[in-house]
């Protein structure tokens, strides 16, 4: 009774321990390194900082704009003037010719085509801004999802532990039995190969669980730490015989605590204001804002001009002045070949195909969130059954192992219920993990509120 309540209590015994140590990869720190160095992030940001300033742009060109324009020009042949044929040639001009000064601009009118181009500009700029955010959600997903898929791993490892500790107790006690002259040499030749299988199956599962938090670092960009023979801190304080000490440490979250935080999103509504949807929307409304531009530049413009300059020659007289010029010109296309007409066209299939997609998105998001919940809801049912199935595996264990010892089952029994009970027990972390997953893609496509 000893030897079964020091091969079954150790999760016990784990969960305390794991209670009061601090985390080392806690999910949230995880989530907040992969958003700080996520290049996909910083891609989101440039492109929306470059829609950002080219809408800021466009609006400057509405504002006068003043410019210091200066030339210098030499002539050959200076043109001359003869009023009569006896009268001295007069020179109409020099040779050099020099005017400087400022100039003022400003296209007074014209007819919206700024006005639509910079309002497509800045939609544009919260299209980039709505897919920087669902840059972000996805990167937070990957991120979850690998974290969970890490937990499986370490919860296997950990049933594995203890059916291995369990094996190699029995090994203990059969090579005992054996010596005493109870047991015979194949039950402690069959002890041994389960004690060795087991061993194996820890080694398999300290594999799986280094290629978990590889996988989960890649995502975060740490250091890639030596993930040969990484351990939970729980069962690296309590390995079983023959483990060697591990090359990584690490604890996460308890599965309680995620779930606990993860709960609300099985009670949202669909999120219809989703960031993807967002940004579809926003991109047909600035594609129908440029073909509002490209519409408008067939109407007239205005546009006034000043100028002071300095010039030289004056005319006949050699000698500078100063000029100043005050105008304005105004244009109106009569006939462009319906260039216009057909990019703004171009503008508005781009619209329609920017709404098309979005609908289809949402239609896809809206199937996922269902098939998420009724998926959540057949997990939770199946995890109250494998609760009790684990339970019972347990029972039928201890009970096979009780008749070996008094003589009525053979060891090859015990070993398949050992089997039994580790696969029930993998069965429900894997339970655990597909629970937490299903959560965290709730949450991903749900809203931010409880209705």
């Amino acid at each position: 009774m000893r030897l079964k309540a020091a091969a079954f209590g150790v999760w016990l015994a784990a969960g305390v321990a794991a209670a009061e140590t601090p985390p080392v990869l806690s999910l949230n720190r995880c989530v907040d390194d992969a958003l700080a160095r996520s290049p996909g992030l910083a891609a989101a940001d440039a492109a929306r900082a470059a829609a950002e300033q080219k809408a800021r742009g466009l609006r400057a060109q509405g504002v006068p704009k003043l410019s210091l324009d200066g030339q210098i020009r030499h002539l050959s042949e200076v043109p001359v003037l003869k009023p009569t044929p006896l009268s001295p040639a007069v020179e109409m001009g020099d040779n050099v010719n020099y005017s400087f000064g400022p100039q003022a601009q400003w296209q007074l009118w014209d007819s919206g085509v700024r006005r639509h181009a910079a309002a497509g500009l800045t939609t544009l700029t919260a299209v980039r801004a709505a897919e920087r955010e669902a840059a972000a959600a996805e990167v937070r997903w990957s991120v979850r999802r690998a974290y969970f898929q890490t937990m499986g791993a370490a919860e296997r490892l950990r049933s594995v532990a203890d059916v291995l500790r369990l094996a190699q107790a029995q090994r203990e006690d059969v090579r005992l039995r054996k010596d005493a002259g109870t047991a015979s040499r194949q039950d402690w030749l069959q002890s041994e190969a389960e004690a060795l299988g087991r061993l194996r199956e820890f080694r398999e599962a300290q594999a799986d669980l280094g290629s978990a938090l590889r996988a989960l670092l890649l995502l975060t960009r740490d250091p890639a730490p030596d993930l040969l023979r990484p351990l939970p801190r729980d069962l690296s304080q309590h390995r079983p015989a023959d483990i060697p000490p591990p090359t990584f440490v690490f604890e996460s979250d308890t599965a309680a605590t995620l779930r606990e935080a993860l709960a609300p999103a099985a009670r949202r509504d669909f999120d219809a204001a989703a960031p993807e949807l967002r940004a579809g929307a926003l991109a047909a409304r600035a594609a129908r804002e440029t073909a509002a531009s490209v519409r408008s530049g067939r109407g007239p413009t205005v546009q006034l001009q000043a100028r002071a300059s300095r010039d030289y020659p004056n005319g006949p007289v050699h000698e500078s002045v100063q000029q100043n010029t005050l105008g304005a010109a105004a244009r109106w296309s009569l006939f462009e070949g319906g260039r216009s007409v057909r990019e703004a066209a171009e503008q508005e299939s781009l619209a329609r195909a920017a709404d098309a997609r979005r609908a289809q998105t949402e239609d896809e998001r809206r199937a996922a969130w269902a098939q998420a919940r009724d998926r959540l809801a057949g997990l939770l049912e199946e995890e109250e059954v494998q609760a009790r199935l684990t339970e019972r595996r347990r029972d039928i264990a201890e009970t096979v192992y009780d008749a070996y010892q008094a003589g009525r089952a053979s060891y090859l029994e015990v070993e398949t219920a050992n089997t039994a009970l580790l696969n029930a027990r993998v069965q429900g972390a894997r339970l655990t993990v597909d629970i937490l997953t299903q959560l965290a893609w709730l949450d991903r496509l749900s809203a931010s509120e409880v209705p």
